[in-house]
């Protein structure tokens, strides 16, 4: 059963309590970007010792910029977004003379997308991480009920026995949690379909 909690995750409030300056939602955006954003100044070329003090200058831009950002009506318009700010974050790296380092020419070449499997393997992180932190809106059970059968592959037979419920009972507690984490998905990033192949076998970084 989902209990009542005051320190909402991901959820349909996320981006206007950003907007509002709310620093415990500023954390939570964090925490669940930290290793994509970090990820995709390495990509562009960013050098292994800046990327941290990079990816700070990331969140610093978001933290800013929220009040004006607007959703556009298409599809991952906040992850759009968020691209746009780490290019400009890089490309102002790259602008800044320092002796040996490539110019801004590299960043012309990179897509501004990425690859398919690329971008399937960093979305799987952040959904992992989005699962973490709405994990304590769950009972314990109903959590692992969910990771065993959504993650692992374990069949509802199995999982019943294991717990002592009923085989509806095993259903209804995944559900709970997978409707939370899709609703999270879809309030944060805009998305019209749920990216994944159900249930979600993947491999999380």
């Amino acid at each position: 059963m989902i209990r009542s909690t005051d320190s909402r995750t991901v959820s349909t409030t996320l981006l206007h309590r950003l907007k509002t300056q709310d620093q415990d939602a500023y954390v939570r955006l964090q925490h669940l970007f930290h290793a994509t954003v970090a990820r995709r100044l390495k990509r562009l070329g960013v050098a292994a010792g800046d990327v941290e003090d990079l990816t700070q200058d990331v969140f610093l831009r978001v933290w800013k910029g929220l009040a004006r950002f607007q959703r556009d009506g298409r599809d991952a318009s906040f992850r759009r977004w968020l691209q746009t700010i780490i290019r400009h974050v890089a490309m102002d790296y790259f602008q800044r003379p320092q002796p040996g380092r490539i110019g801004t020419d590299l960043l012309v070449q990179i897509p501004e997308s990425l690859p398919d499997d690329e971008a399937m393997s960093e979305r799987a992180g952040e959904v992992h991480r989005m699962l973490e932190m709405v994990r304590g809106d769950f009972a314990e059970s109903t959590y692992q009920i969910f990771v065993r059968y959504w993650l692992h592959g374990h069949e509802t037979d199995r999982l019943a026995h294991e717990y002592g419920m009923t085989k509806g009972a095993v259903r209804a507690a995944r559900d709970r949690v997978m409707r939370r984490l899709r609703e999270s998905y879809f309030d944060l990033y805009g998305e019209c379909e749920w990216p994944f192949a159900r249930p979600l076998r993947v491999d999380f970084p």
